[in-house]
């Protein structure tokens, strides 16, 4: 073997190598089987590692991202006045209504927690404009309940939650699609679960307020 048949042959099993030790980042495709760092493993697709593999490249500066986060800053926002809405709901009389509360404050409790870990993971700003103005309308929408007596406060908890968590659901939808095309694997998987239990939870607002209605009647 010549030279020059050595040299190409060393640098063809450089090139293999390199290709076959880098992880794909944004622009490529992932799969779940090859886990961060190292051929062959696996590690739960929610994990922080996973989370640190598939967003440390991703951009948070363009028009696309700035859209993402914007979006994402507003759901944060619904799950503080969610839990605040759960909050002065918890003081119904009904059970049922109370049992919802809890539901509702446990679920966003949880979802904000892993949205948290989100944002530190993207490099995504937590807060901002977005959040600001979510957070006041869905702050305000728990004060109508804080000051709510008697009957008057279940219609309150139940109408102001499935408002709020409607226009959230509708905010999540838009959002799904953009996460997954921009390739933020992680944050379409947690989006898919927001919107299960956003719907969910604006399901039982409504079946709480239809029996309450009919009474009325």
């Amino acid at each position: 073997m010549n030279d020059t048949m050595r040299r190409s042959l060393a640098v063809g099993t450089a090139v293999l190598a390199l290709a076959l030790a880098a992880p794909a980042f944004a622009g490529g495709v992932r799969s779940r089987s090859g886990g961060p760092g190292t051929l062959g493993t696996e590690v739960p697709f929610d994990s922080r590692e996973a989370e640190q593999y598939y967003q440390v490249y991703l951009p948070t500066d363009t028009p696309e991202a700035l859209r993402i986060r914007d979006g994402i800053q507003r759901l944060h926002a619904v799950h503080e006045g969610a839990i605040a809405l759960a909050d002065a709901g918890a003081r119904s009389a009904d059970p049922r209504v109370r049992e919802l509360a809890r539901t509702v404050r446990d679920d966003h409790a949880r979802l904000d927690w892993t949205l948290r870990r989100y944002f530190e993971t993207s490099r995504f700003e937590r807060t901002g404009p977005a959040f600001q103005t979510a957070r006041q309308e869905a702050l305000a929408a728990a004060r109508e309940v804080q000051e709510a007596q008697g009957p008057d406060l279940d219609a309150a908890f139940l109408a102001r939650t499935a408002e709020l968590l409607d226009r959230a659901a509708a905010d999540v939808d838009a959002l799904v699609p953009q996460a997954r095309e921009a390739r933020r694997q992680v944050l379409t998987s947690h989006l898919e679960r927001e919107r299960k239990r956003l719907r969910a939870h604006v399901a039982a607002a409504r079946a709480r307020t239809a029996p309450a209605a009919d009474d009325a009647g």
